[in-house]
């Protein structure tokens, strides 16, 4: 159940950025964190993780 929570934490940055877009720099460091968060989350999953094949 991991993945809903890093879901649940990309849409609530990616909703913050929208709510702070009339600050472009706060928009871009919350979307940065929202993608950041995504791919440490996969980087994280196919390391301990390795799908047999």
């Amino acid at each position: 159940m991991a993945w809903a929570w890093v879901i649940a934490a990309m849409v609530v940055l990616l909703v913050l950025a929208w709510v702070f877009s009339s600050m472009p720099v706060v928009a871009v460091l919350l979307a940065c964190c929202a993608l950041a968060v995504g791919i440490i989350y996969l980087i994280c999953l196919f390391r301990y993780y390795p799908h047999q094949k």
